[in-house]
């Protein structure tokens, strides 16, 4: 038996992946991934979960810089070449060995389409690959994800020379998206996020508040046993961005949204102008309580990334997603808060500093928070500027100006010795 596991383990597995890491994605690149992703996202929004996409070599190219940049190591790779696609990925796992995963398909279907699946040396067709991918679907279901049978979840497919379309249908509640966002199942406390919305949501109905600093000392300021834990603070931190950002936050933490329902219907949050501020503005809380979330939830790496995503995408938009008022082109003074956002949930869920960070964040000042001097950085860069000044994400210009952000972060109150 033990003969038989090396064996698996060796044809399944290799010494190196098969797919290049590749530079950090460009605005054009974040802008087609960003629209791929809308069109799975519309599939879940939708009450009867069906969507069609059109994914054509753009927006096929920015999902994998996308994924490949935001999961790292793992990398990610999908293209259409003459009319087949191919999708491959590399996971990375123990002791320097690879997991390379690689499928293709053509031509049109009714139903989940036959492929050819590339598991390390082994290649599978026919019925057999279909029979392991259903193993595959079979086995997220343990991650909480509700996934329908292959030829329920993907309708028809059809590949041309350079674009794939399909009509795809799984449940508003699958969680599939998430998943495909890198979202950890069962590392965030459910019932808690819910809790602890439920009791800002309540606070803020009868006595509102509207500075971002405010909402922190509230959401900290607990008589709760658990209070100051890494597991309360990163539940807090999503709590708060349903709160501050949007409901689908709660998403973070698996049925929290749901469970939450009742709470936001008796609060009417929102009705009166921005429920937050800093220095006037309402999307640098939004960026900070954002970040925050997603670095509790998912960790600081892809918060990172989504933060400067979000900055580039806005330095070809036209209207800033966040807010009306929210310059658009690339912004340093949002990034700023992004990364205050994420650095200091960072810090509140390890456990040597979670219980600092939380008695910090019960006084937190503005100033301490996001520096008067970050929030004067350079704002609403075009993208071609951009490129021209800073060259792009991997560009060592671009990460001196971010480590000057990050020096004066940790030198403020908040984060210095916590």
């Amino acid at each position: 038996m033990t003969l038989f596991l090396v064996i698996l383990i060796v044809l399944i597995t290799s010494g190196r992946p098969t797919v290049e890491a590749g530079l950090p994605p460009t605005a054009e690149q974040v802008g087609a991934g960003r629209d791929a992703f809308l069109q799975l996202k519309a599939s879940r929004d939708r009450p009867d979960g069906r969507s069609s996409i059109h994914f054509g070599p753009a927006q096929l190219d920015g999902m994998s810089a996308m994924a490949t940049h935001g999961f790292q190591p793992d990398r990610l790779r999908m293209a259409v070449d003459r009319g087949v696609l191919n999708i491959a990925g590399s996971h990375r796992l123990f002791a320097g060995r690879w997991l390379n995963i690689a499928v293709t398909t053509q031509g049109r279907s009714i139903g989940f389409p036959p492929v050819r699946l590339t598991i390390g040396a082994l290649t599978l067709r026919g019925a057999l690959a279909r029979w392991t991918i259903e193993l595959g679907r079979l086995a997220v279901r343990f991650r909480h994800v509700d996934l329908p049978p292959l030829d329920q979840l993907v309708r028809t497919v059809a590949i041309s020379d350079d674009q794939v379309a399909a009509e795809i249908h799984f449940s508003r509640r699958s969680g599939l998206v998430d998943q495909m966002a890198g979202l950890p199942s069962g590392s965030v406390d459910e019932a808690l996020v819910a809790k602890i919305y439920c009791r800002l949501a309540s606070a803020q109905r009868a006595q509102p508040l509207s500075e971002l600093t405010d909402h922190l000392h509230r959401a900290f300021a607990t008589s709760d046993p658990n209070a100051g834990t890494p597991d309360h603070n990163r539940a807090t931190f999503i709590a708060l961005a349903m709160l501050l950002v949007d409901e689908r936050a709660g998403d973070l933490a698996g049925s929290a949204r749901a469970d939450t329902a009742s709470c936001r219907s008796r609060a009417q949050l929102g009705s009166h102008g921005p429920i937050a501020t800093i220095r006037g503005r309402s999307d640098w809380p939004m960026h900070w309580a954002l970040s925050a979330a997603l670095a509790a939830g998912t960790g600081s790496h892809l918060a990172e990334a989504m933060g400067e995503w979000k900055e580039l995408a806005d330095s070809l938009a036209k209207q800033s997603e966040f807010a009306i008022g929210d310059p658009t082109g690339f912004s340093f003074a949002d990034l700023a808060a992004d990364r205050s956002g994420y650095q200091v949930a960072q810090a509140a869920v390890r456990p040597e500093t979670a219980m600092a960070l939380a008695n910090r964040l019960r006084s937190v000042t503005s100033e301490a928070l996001l520096p008067t001097d970050l929030t004067n950085r350079e704002d609403g860069i075009s993208n071609a500027e951009f490129v021209r000044r800073y060259g792009g994400l991997a560009d060592p210009r671009f990460h001196a100006h971010v480590a000057q952000i990050d020096a004066t972060l940790r030198e403020g109150e908040v984060l210095r010795n916590p």
